[in-house]
């Protein structure tokens, strides 16, 4: 492996199952520089794999390595510079280039428990974080957001706070002493749309969501909404359903890790319900993922 344990300059990479990222990042992954996406997915780059002629688990990891070159070379970057590119997300899957035993709990906001796996191709180090499961729920990427996020807000390890991950399965992590005491995933943005109504939200976090949905088809038979709006409604009762929750946590500090429209409806889903918003915090989840890899590396590089 290449002394890389004075540097602060990486390039990041958040592969999800739909999508792929990759940043040139400094300052401890506190500053983005560059970045550039695709839509090489983990989920579309197996299919791809699995297409093709040559099989085995060294020819998938080559697969995609070269998928992954393909898109770092769109970064600005001159030919001699080298530095350690920093994996999370659905890479470590059954649907990612290599399958990596899940972290268990507990998992400490540090990192110091996380499972990295590093190697070396041609001279370039790769590093590899894994996800985090319990008998009953799992996460790939959160965890190395969760460790970000918590870095970047400064949370006292003696502060007890509900970490928020929206997404098409968003998570809520409940941390305390330093330590992550269990997660729940919740299934809001299989069927999520950025546009919402405040008054779906505020069904869904009354009474039973089975019986509440059951508004939306009697809306459109009655014509009481158009389509758009009914749609919208159905959002919003699902946000609703999913924070609904959080009411019975209204002392506990809530950090809300994410991106784009989607954060922004959490974030007015959160006013609507009358959280108390003076102890709501918004991380962006691209930084997030940048300063957690960075955090995770240097624990690893220190253990070897």
């Amino acid at each position: 492996m290449n002394n890389y344990s004075s540097m602060n300059d990486f390039i990041s990479v958040d592969w999800g199952t739909t999508s792929l990222r990759a940043s040139l990042c400094s300052s401890g992954g506190k500053t983005i520089l560059q970045s550039v996406s695709s839509d090489d997915g983990a989920l579309s780059v197996h299919q791809r794999f699995l297409a093709q002629p040559e099989k085995g688990p060294d020819a998938m990891k080559a697969f995609y390595l070269k998928v992954l070159q393909g898109l770092v070379d769109q970064l600005d970057l001159s030919a001699d510079q080298k530095m350690p590119i920093l994996i999370s997300g659905m890479a470590s899957s059954t649907i990612g280039m290599e399958t990596i035993a899940y972290a268990g709990l507990p998992f400490g906001l540090t990192g110091n428990n996380a499972v990295v796996k590093q190697w070396e191709v041609d001279g370039q180090d790769y590093f590899m974080v894994s996800g985090l499961a319990t008998e009953e729920d799992l996460m790939r990427g959160e965890e190395t957001q969760l460790v970000g996020a918590a870095l970047l807000t400064n949370l006292d390890h003696e502060e007890e706070a509900l970490f928020i991950f929206p997404g098409t399965h968003a998570k809520h992590v409940l941390v305390k002493e330093g330590k992550v005491a269990g997660f729940k995933t919740y299934m809001t943005g299989e069927v999520f749309c950025q546009l919402f109504s405040i008054k779906g939200v505020k069904e869904g976090s009354n009474g039973n969501i089975l019986h509440q949905m059951f508004k939306v088809r009697t809306n459109g038979m009655f014509s009481r909404l158009s389509k758009e709006d009914n749609f919208s409604y159905l959002s919003g009762m699902l946000i609703g359903a999913e924070l609904k929750d959080l009411l019975s946590l209204q002392k506990n500090r809530i950090i809300l890790c994410g991106s784009g429209e989607m954060m922004q409806a959490y974030e007015l889903a959160l006013q609507c319900l009358n959280m108390n918003t003076a102890m709501l915090i918004t991380i962006d989840a691209s930084l997030a993922t940048s300063v957690g890899q960075y955090q995770l590396w240097q624990q690893f590089s220190s253990r070897i």
